[in-house]
């Protein structure tokens, strides 16, 4: 449709080009070499004329085609839109990635190296408890039990990868599982300091961190030691990363030693856990 329009355009013009040239010949036809003043009068009078019609038939023509190309316009448009919001989505993609890439790391040697039987899970959502207890995407199909310790990969501080303590199975379903976090109030955690090889419990949750003491108040325990469970009461798996302490209180009146202890995971970033099943645990 746009060449249809260019061609009416060129013929027009050239039709009123042909028009004044038949004139002035018409003028001129008497052999001379040279117009009178009317001639010259008419061809000044001319002359602009076509000069506005030839640009307003340029504009008019242009005009057209722009109307005609809207279509392309709209497509190109939209294929701008899609490729916008492909380029959006590999960003985010990518930006997950990136983000998630120390857990990746972590979880990747932890499954090559681990002396446990691991189940991965992912982090579906949470119960309606008032505590918010989480869910996980596997349950007993996958051999999972209630009572089975709950952890991630964390890398230490000898920039070794080992297993943090999230918390314990709760409730098992086929393919569904409820998660006790060790934040919650109620979870007793008995602990070993592995400096020292000295024992304690952790028995309270304060937000970010958790509160306990030593078995043995005059135990050799200091901030920034690395508590790891004992394995007593057989709550928890042994020699599982519980987190590090920050602070220790001597209590004379109780006559205990208290320690504030920050976990080692990030329970904020909590996505995906791996679950400790069976008796696979290696001396």
């Amino acid at each position: 449709m746009n060449e249809n329009y260019k061609k009416y355009r060129e013929r027009l013009i050239l039709t009123v080009i042909i028009i004044v040239l038949m004139f002035f010949i018409g003028f001129t036809d008497g052999g001379r070499s040279s117009v009178n003043i009317a001639e010259r009068f008419l061809g000044d009078l001319i002359t602009p004329v076509v000069g506005v019609a030839s640009k307003g038939i340029n504009a008019i023509s242009k005009g057209v085609e722009e109307i005609v190309n809207i279509p392309n316009i709209v497509k190109e448009n939209k294929r701008l839109q899609n490729e916008n919001l492909t380029l959006r989505d590999e960003n985010l993609l990518l930006s997950d990635i990136v983000a998630r890439s120390d857990y990746l790391r972590n979880e990747h040697e932890l499954l090559s190296n681990s002396k446990f039987n691991l189940v991965k899970a992912n982090i579906i959502g949470k119960s309606s408890e008032a505590n918010d207890k989480y869910l996980i995407d596997k349950g007993s199909l996958s051999g999972i039990s209630r009572l089975d310790t709950v952890i991630m990969g964390i890398q230490s501080s000898e920039n070794v990868v080992v297993e943090g303590l999230v918390g314990k199975i709760e409730d098992v379903g086929d393919n569904w599982s409820k998660i006790s976090l060790i934040i919650e109030e109620n979870n007793s955690i008995s602990f070993t300091n592995i400096r020292t090889q000295e024992g304690g419990i952790i028995n309270q949750t304060n937000g970010e961190t958790v509160e306990g003491y030593m078995f043995d108040s005059r135990s050799d325990i200091i901030a920034d030691d690395r508590l790891y469970t004992s394995g007593l009461g057989e709550i928890y798996v042994p020699r599982i990363y519980v987190g590090r302490v920050t602070n220790v209180i001597n209590d004379d009146e109780n006559l205990r030693k208290k320690v504030t202890v920050v976990p080692a995971v990030d329970f904020e970033k909590l996505n995906n856990v791996m679950v400790i099943i069976g008796d696979s645990y290696e001396e």
